[in-house]
């Protein structure tokens, strides 16, 4: 558990994209959870960081995003916050997820990627 918790605030705080991490977590509820989730601090406001974190065999695909747009969003708007969203995976990222991600509204990180970072 310790290791995880960890993992998730090593990796909120190196996509955080010049915020702090101010709490990381975990959430789980009666129809959803999420991996991780971070309040981030930038000194003029705060939002949230949203993400799900994959350690399958195989690569991950554009249904994760789907998943996870919906329930970003519904935080977002109980907590008054603005949403960024990520996804990490072991195992990389399907062609059809890594285009999707172009459009700019969720960040790709990869094990190897994560693990490299200071």
């Amino acid at each position: 558990m310790k290791e995880r918790l960890s993992w998730r605030y090593h990796g909120a705080s190196t996509y955080a994209h010049g915020s702090t991490p101010v709490r990381v977590g975990r959430v789980w509820a009666a129809d959803y959870d999420l991996d991780v989730m971070a309040e981030l601090a930038d000194g003029r406001s705060r939002r949230l960081l949203v993400g799900e974190c994959k350690w399958w065999k195989t690569s991950v695909g554009a249904n994760v995003l789907r998943d996870l747009r919906p329930r970003a969003k519904l935080v977002g708007e109980q907590l008054g916050r603005e949403t960024q969203l990520a996804i990490f995976s072991l195992s990389g990222f399907t062609d059809e997820l890594r285009a999707a991600a172009k459009h700019g509204d969720v960040t790709l990180i990869s094990a190897e990627e994560l693990l490299r970072r200071p």
